[in-house]
Formats: C-alpha cells, structure tokens, sequence
C-alpha cells in the first residue's frame, strides 16, 4: 500500500556471476502482534505462577519437572528443580507414578485433573497434597 512501511528482508545473491539484492517484503504486523500477545500472555502466566502461595509444578508428557515456582521449592528445601523428575518417580511406589501418569496424561488431553497425593519432605515429615 502506498505510504505504509513494512519490515522487509534484503539479502545479497549471486546470479550469472554478478552480485544482485533479492528483496522479500511481506507484512509482518498480524505476526509481530500475535507475538506481542503471547509475550505479554507468558509474562502475565510468570506472574501468577511466582505469585501464587501454593506449590506448583508444570509437567510434560515425559514425566519431567519443566518448571516450578518458589513455594515449591520453600517446600522440598530446593530438590525441585526445572531437570528431569524421572528418578525422583523412579523412587515412588508403582502405584504412585502410575497414578501421577494417568493425571498428567488427563491433563495434557485438557481434562480437568485433580488428586489429593501423600508426598514426604526432605526432611522425612509426610504431607498431604492436591
């Protein structure tokens, strides 16, 4: 459109042995905006996930920790970490990683999924969860 700017890609060629400039213009405005949004989306879920006062621990479908927040880790005295909680469930009872599996397999096919789970602390005192 005539008077409208739009970012554009400038790249340097060689065709028949001289130099030449490919120029790509496309209009980038829908993308960049979407992308705005999913920031500010991601910026506002950072936010309510540190700033909640309950434990919580985001999964995926390979059974790892892929983040948790500072109530988590004030309540498993720094063990939850962003790695790999495969060893950690290893430790659990069959019945136990079966149960977290079957939950977070539910939860990733977007049901609602909810449990109350018995946990022990580092320090070997037995809590209940949900």
């Amino acid at each position: 459109m005539a008077g409208t700017s739009s970012p554009s890609c400038a790249r340097s060629r060689y065709a028949r042995g001289e130099p030449h400039v490919l120029q790509i213009a496309r209009d980038i405005t829908a993308s960049r905006t979407a992308d705005a949004r999913l920031r500010a989306s991601e910026e506002q879920y950072r936010a309510i996930f540190n700033a909640s006062v309950d434990a919580m621990i985001l999964w995926n479908s390979r059974f790892q920790r892929v983040d948790v927040n500072p109530p988590t880790n004030a309540s498993t005295a720094g063990r939850a970490t962003r790695s790999s909680d495969v060893a950690t469930m290893s430790r659990t009872s069959r019945r136990i990683r079966k149960h977290k599996a079957e939950l977070v397999q539910r939860a990733l096919a977007g049901e609602a999924a909810s449990a109350v789970l018995e946990a022990v602390r580092k320090d070997g005192a037995h809590i209940t969860t949900r």
